[in-house]
């Protein structure tokens, strides 16, 4: 079985497990919540040759059979498995758990008919093994997303650059600018294979269009201008902690002259801020008689 690393996620109940399944996910890692231990050793064989796969994350939660007996139960499976495994232990201090039960509205799942305060001791007593275990205890008390994000990225991407990933998407502004863009740039005065009879039909990945495209030099320096002003918005978003960091680059009906740019940028990119993924919005999308 090829190795892989398991980070088993676990902790007291309101200390923000689901908030780090998340920033698992975002990570690059197959999150699993509420996994029956017996069920781990296939989920990490069939996952262990999953390309693209940093690691897997299991949350563990007390509810399971036995409370206790489940998580200790994940522990002796993983340590038998050929993995390479940790152990994320969440806590907070009382008032804080209180707190974000009452804002939430939710019984404690150790008291259903008792106080809150009351589940949270018992919990505490019963998970004290299991947090003798881990291998990382972080208090969230007082920890903002933002900084929990910054910690797992730290603690479990280590191998990670220090900004986040890159995304380039193209798109035609006749059918509207991406919602999730953080940087939208306009590449409508680019030379237009549109009016070109033996370049029209042809997608912007093609070969031809790219050539065409980036043939004018004051076409080159534009784009060069803007792999610069995108190298230099990454350099300040070093442990930013954010998902990815989306640029969309769009032309008129988003089939010629942003696909080709997206294609050149992601090249001249990828070596230096993997990963770097790319995407054709409105590739696809019935061509108008209107320039694209």
């Amino acid at each position: 079985m090829t190795k892989s690393l398991v980070v088993l996620v676990t902790g007291l109940s309101g200390a923000g497990k689901t908030n780090a399944l998340h920033i698992f996910e975002d990570l690059g890692f197959f999150a699993v919540d509420n996994i029956p231990p017996a069920l781990i050793p296939r989920l990490v064989e069939l996952l262990g040759t999953e390309p693209g796969l940093r690691g897997t994350a299991l949350v563990v939660d007390c509810r399971q059979e036995g409370f206790f007996g489940g998580i200790q139960e994940a522990l002796r499976v993983l340590a038998e498995v050929d993995v390479t495994y940790a152990v994320l232990y969440l806590e907070a201090d009382d008032a804080t758990l209180i707190r974000r039960y009452k804002e939430t509205r939710r019984r404690h799942p150790m008291a259903p008919q008792g106080s809150v305060a009351e589940g949270i001791a018992l919990e505490r007593t019963l998970l004290e093994p299991v947090r003798q275990q881990a291998t990382l205890i972080l208090d969230t008390s007082n920890l903002t997303l933002y900084r929990l994000r910054r910690t797992l990225t730290q603690a479990y991407a280590a191998d990670a650059s220090g900004h986040p990933p890159l995304r380039l998407v193209s798109f035609g502004f006749k059918h509207g600018a991406p919602a999730e863009a953080d940087l939208v740039l306009d590449v409508r005065s680019l030379p237009n294979p549109h009016y070109h009879p033996d370049l029209a039909p042809l997608p912007g990945t093609d070969a031809r269009v790219m050539a065409f495209v980036l043939h004018d030099q004051s076409a080159r320096r534009l784009v060069g201008r803007m792999e610069a002003l995108i190298r230099d918005y990454l350099g300040h978003l070093e442990d930013d902690a954010r998902s990815d960091f989306t640029v969309a680059i769009g032309c008129t009906g988003g089939h010629h002259r942003s696909v080709a740019v997206v294609e050149h940028l992601a090249s001249r990119l990828s070596s230096d801020y993997s990963p770097v993924t790319v995407s054709h919005r409105d590739l696809e999308k019935e061509e108008s008689s209107s320039e694209t």
